[in-house]
């Protein structure tokens, strides 16, 4: 009895086969596909390939179905499929198409991509596949070779009493690769196989008519991708750079989007844009507890997240127990934007010297800044945040500070009791500060000379009297102006002011 089934079964095949292949090419032969004795089938011309399709769908035949699809097949959406569904990719896999093919032969209901409950395919059903050009070679001088036509289709996929029948219709492109092959018995033939069906001029009238690319998207399932990230501390000064690595991430299903990425360093919504780089480094300029976190994607928009919790430490200063080593702590602590920091190493007599140029800046200030002005400047531009100008204007907060040079010109001498700033240590250096505020703003420039002055007292560090240095002045003598963005030392601090 089983036999005869199977039997019957492939007269129905053959005789739909013909029947197609009859009604769609004068110039193919009717050649109809090969049964496999191990199951399958091989469609021997692009015809038979084409009649093969409509019949695996109109039996709901998975085997039949999955025969029929090149490994590397791509079914690629229109443009109203993507705009409709809010699609991030614009085709499907052979693996998504033989899945969303199963998932409708099946009968049963679904839960798609979307979340959304399906009901189960009673039958499809072709109204129409007809053939509108001849097949044509595609790939040039390639062998096998590879050919296409166009194709008008209408299939009505109903979905049982009381649910819509889903209506596909237009023209698409389908593209048959050939494949050679030896059968069991050694016979050698080959045979074709669908490497790409494209969307040309799909019909779509909302609530009636659907794209086949819609009826697809409609019964395909996939799950989300699967996030993870590794973080490691690769050193860095004043604070630690961290490395972060999410391409443990992956997706079994559908893949990974071809920019997959995105990171978030801070609370809040603020993410980096989509990237297809898998690592990025990411340094705090301020101490604290942070999480990092990497947002990863597929192919259908779907997300899934991991993160990373670091605890920023502020770094220990060396004891200035000389000019040299409180020069290097300032760095430290501009670069960190360290306030309380800035505000120990400043001698209670401390003052700056402005250019003529930049006093302009502070008219109610004069030529000099002392403690408690410094002290306003650097809470202020050390916050990061954005602040209005004695003349109400809005300042960009400061993101980083970063040093590109920093060096002494000279060795350190005592000034005269008659210099500027008289009885202390001074030596110029040259300095090159980029003050970084944000992509939507330009990055401010400081270059030229700076002279430091230092004074120092006895103090007892861990049970040992040793000198003390802080900062007693500085004399800007740097250079620049305003409209090429290289400005003065003192105009950097007249914005925060």
């Amino acid at each position: 009895m089983l036999n005869n089934k199977l039997n019957v079964r492939l007269v129905f095949l053959m005789f739909a086969v013909l029947l197609v292949v009859s009604g769609c090419s004068d110039d193919d032969p009717a050649s109809p596909p090969v049964q496999l004795p191990e199951g399958g089938y091989l469609a021997t011309s692009p015809d038979s390939l084409m009649a093969l399709w409509e019949t695996a769908l109109s039996t709901m035949d998975s085997t039949m179905y999955s025969d029929m699809y090149d490994q590397d097949f791509r079914f690629h959406f229109s443009v109203v499929d993507t705009s409709e569904f809010h699609l991030s990719t614009d085709y499907m896999t052979r693996d998504e198409t033989v899945q969303t093919g199963w998932n409708m032969f099946s009968g049963q209901e679904i839960t798609n991509w979307q979340g959304v409950d399906e009901p189960g395919v009673a039958r499809i059903i072709f109204q129409r596949m007809t053939r509108e050009t001849p097949w044509e070679i595609v790939a040039v001088g390639s062998e096998p070779p590879t050919a296409s036509a166009r194709f008008s289709i209408q299939i009505n996929v109903e979905r049982g009493f009381g649910d819509t029948t889903l209506m596909a219709a237009g023209s698409y492109d389908f593209f048959a690769g050939a494949r050679d092959t030896v059968l069991a018995d050694g016979t050698a033939t080959r045979f074709y196989r669908l490497t790409s069906m494209v969307a040309v001029n799909p019909d779509k009238i909302p609530g009636v008519i659907n794209t086949w690319g819609g009826v697809h998207v409609t019964y395909m399932t996939n799950e989300s991708p699967q996030a993870a990230l590794e973080v490691s501390d690769i050193g860095g000064s004043p604070l630690p750079v961290y490395h972060c690595d999410a391409s443990g991430s992956g997706d079994t299903d559908s893949g990974l989007h071809p920019a997959p990425y995105r990171w978030q360093f801070e609370s809040g919504d603020v993410w980096t844009d989509w990237t297809e780089n898998h690592t990025i480094n990411h340094s705090y300029q301020t101490p604290g507890d942070y999480t990092i976190t990497v947002e990863v994607r597929d192919r259908w928009g779907l997300t899934d997240t991991a993160g990373y919790e670091v605890t920023v430490i502020k770094p220990e200063l060396p004891f200035p127990d000389s000019p040299d080593q409180l020069m290097a702590n300032f760095k430290t602590i501009y670069e960190s934007m360290d306030v309380e920091r800035y505000l120990k190493i400043m001698h209670p007599d401390f003052q700056t010297i402005l250019q003529e140029e930049t006093i302009i800046d502070f008219p109610d200030v004069g030529p000099t800044l002392d403690v408690t002005e410094e002290t306003r400047i650097h809470e202020r531009m050390f916050s990061g945040e954005v602040v209005e100008d004695p003349s109400g204007n809005l300042v960009p907060g400061v993101r980083n500070i970063r040093f590109s040079g920093f060096r002494a010109q000279d060795a350190w001498k005592m000034s005269p009791e008659e210099d500027i700033i008289p009885n202390a240590e001074w030596a110029p250096f040259e300095v090159n500060v980029l003050f970084d505020r944000g992509q939507q703003f330009s990055t401010l420039k400081v270059g030229g000379m700076i002279k430091f002055y230092v004074t120092s007292s006895d103090s007892l560090h861990e049970g040992v009297t040793r000198k003390y240095y802080q900062m007693i002045g500085q004399v800007d003598l740097t250079g620049g102006f305003k409209s090429t963005e290289e400005i003065p030392w003192g105009s950097i601090k007249a914005l925060w002011h």
